[in-house]
């Protein structure tokens, strides 16, 4: 039999599958009322929290092409063993990270008997510095010597991750006054006034989202004493026109379309109804939330020194956990209804988690069909 991890091999290990079961934390969402409360301002704030993002990204691609105008190359200016290269190279001392200033345009100069230099002075290739092996340098992958490279140090100053040694080490090689403006300016225009306008957004869609539930609650309580001085008649109308709460049998009954004249139609539609209630129930939430929290504990006891056994319990475990969510699904998809299931985006990614995981199962149990193992 062949294994559907030989025919997709990027599916070899389902790790991304099984880092997205963990969002089944999310299930909580529409189980637990105080966090779903948290959660609907911070999905209303993601419409507009695009804006913000291209706002801060346009800082950050301003800021790092200025920054490759002022400083590419610089970093390359270093302490070298010899005034001159020999033998097409020139070793660096490895004792003197710091770069260096050549006319004292920067901060620092070699002490005695060593030499500031660069590359392109003897037209020699960038490589002979290995900067790419240099922690101190961040491996050669951030910097201002081309504009990839410099988004990528521009995020690192605005998430406040080494900015200030990189400042200093631009003092040290070129115009220090410039480098003492741009680096704080960066920092205080991408880190403290950008990244608080996501967190402004937020709380702007929570102020939203509270002045709805209030409209709501108003809304609520002004249909509830309308219709109590309503005649029987437009009771009843007002019952199929709005949305139902489904509190009672007769609201149910009223509410949902379907023959109710036989005697079975309306045992199935009774069934029904008790079945919804029934996950509505506290019992059945907090039973929902008990399970939730076990599958996520078990999925930390995954490990990379994990024995054959313990490996084979948890890939048991998580078959299982997946089949009583399908079951938990389709008892609330049933007691629902299809069109009632499916209008609740909780429910639609709660579907969308559940289909993954039987992908991750089968995974799972294909891979070790082949005698592939999870590293």
């Amino acid at each position: 039999m062949i294994s559907i991890t030989y025919c997709v091999p990027f599916l070899y290990v389902p790790r991304g599958l099984r880092v997205l079961l963990a969002l089944r934390i999310l299930k909580l969402a529409y189980t637990l009322t105080s966090m779903k409360k948290l959660l609907e301002p911070i999905m209303l704030a993601l419409s507009e929290l695009p804006k913000v993002v291209m706002f801060l990204l346009l800082i950050i691609f301003i800021f790092s092409v200025i920054g490759v105008r002022q400083f590419k190359g610089d970093l390359f200016y270093r302490c070298r063993l010899t005034p001159q290269p020999v033998e097409g190279t020139w070793e660096l001392d490895e004792e003197l990270e710091r770069p260096c200033s050549v006319h004292d345009y920067g901060d620092y100069t070699c002490p005695a008997e060593r030499y500031c230099g660069h590359p392109d002075m003897y037209d020699l290739p960038l490589s002979i510095d290995d900067m790419e092996d240099s922690l101190a340098y961040s491996y050669g992958a951030a910097n201002f010597d081309n504009i990839f490279k410099a988004l990528l140090l521009s995020v690192q100053v605005i998430t406040f991750d080494v900015w200030a040694d990189f400042m200093y080490k631009y003092q040290d090689t070129t115009n220090t006054y410039f480098s003492r403006i741009f680096f704080p300016l960066l920092v205080f225009v991408g880190g403290f006034f950008s990244l608080n306008l996501i967190v402004a957004v937020i709380v702007d869609s929570f102020a939203v989202a509270k002045e709805e539930a209030d409209k709501k609650t108003y809304a609520s309580k002004s249909s509830a004493v309308s219709v109590a001085i309503m005649p029987v008649d437009d009771q009843i109308e007002s019952k199929v026109t709005r949305r139902p709460s489904y509190h009672s049998w007769d609201d149910y009954a009223i509410a949902v379309p379907g023959d109710q004249s036989s005697a079975r139609d309306l045992s199935a539609l009774k069934f029904r109804f008790i079945v919804r209630k029934m996950t509505e129930h506290i019992t059945f939430r907090l039973f929902v939330v008990v399970l939730v929290l076990s599958n996520l504990i078990v999925l930390a006891f995954n490990r990379y020194d994990i024995s054959e056994d313990e490996k084979d319990l948890i890939d048991l475990l998580d078959t299982v956990f997946c089949a009583c969510f399908w079951v938990e699904m389709l008892v609330r998809f049933y007691g629902c209804g299809f069109c009632d299931y499916f209008s609740d985006k909780y429910n639609v990614l709660d579907f969308v988690i559940n289909i993954l995981g039987v992908i991750e199962v089968a995974l799972t149990y294909s891979s070790a069909g082949d005698g592939n193992q999870e590293v």
